[in-house]
């Protein structure tokens, strides 16, 4: 069960207070199964909602003419697709830190490279929740992904051990292998997800 305060509480101190948060939340190392349960999923659900709501709120002013507003349907399936494809991305970075973690002298531990993953990305899931307002929305989320960024590259020493003098290559290697991983899956599933829908 999700404690509403609990999780309140990390995301607050991801923001305020990265570093220490990482740590008290990486001894002992927590179960990936209960980092999902209790940040992961909730964390992104509610970002998710928040953004459904603004989109209504925000965007029909924007349409041009002609073009409609998809319906509330359409867009509760578009939410959830968007919350299951979030909750796998942070699966897959944790899945790729943890492969190059052990390759560069730190933890090979995917529990380890789970708690970073969930924990350090929260900045960008709070940012992603408000992307939907005009300006400030895309200013907050390329704010909040180079925040997120910069406390997961901190915390591959904290949390994963990796040695100071490894973090920068651990760091590149990682992103880059999500990007061209996501990319290779973006081609593959793209056309089929369009083929389906029509």
């Amino acid at each position: 069960m999700v404690e509403i305060a609990a999780l309140v509480g990390r995301m607050r101190g991801m923001i305020a207070q990265p570093d220490a948060t990482l740590l008290d939340h990486a001894d002992p190392v927590p179960s990936w199964r209960v980092v999902a349960i209790e940040h992961t999923v909730p964390l992104i659900s509610i970002s998710a909602g928040v953004s459904l709501i603004l989109f209504y709120v925000f965007v029909p002013g924007d349409l041009p003419p002609g073009v409609e507003m998809p319906g509330l349907a359409a867009m509760l399936i578009q939410t959830l697709v968007r919350v299951a494809i979030n909750v796998g991305l942070i699966s897959l970075l944790a899945g790729i830190a943890t492969f190059f973690s052990g390759m560069f002298g730190g933890f090979a531990d995917f529990n380890r490279a789970y708690v970073l993953s969930a924990l350090g990305m929260t900045p960008v899931f709070l940012a992603e929740a408000i992307l939907p307002i005009p300006v400030i929305g895309l200013l907050a989320f390329l704010l909040g992904l180079f925040y997120s960024f910069t406390v997961f590259y901190r915390g591959t020493a904290l949390v994963l051990k990796v040695p100071q003098n490894n973090r920068g290559k651990h760091f590149a290697l990682t992103i880059a292998a999500l990007v061209v991983i996501v990319f290779i899956a973006a081609l593959i599933l793209g056309p089929l997800l369009l083929l389906s829908a029509s």
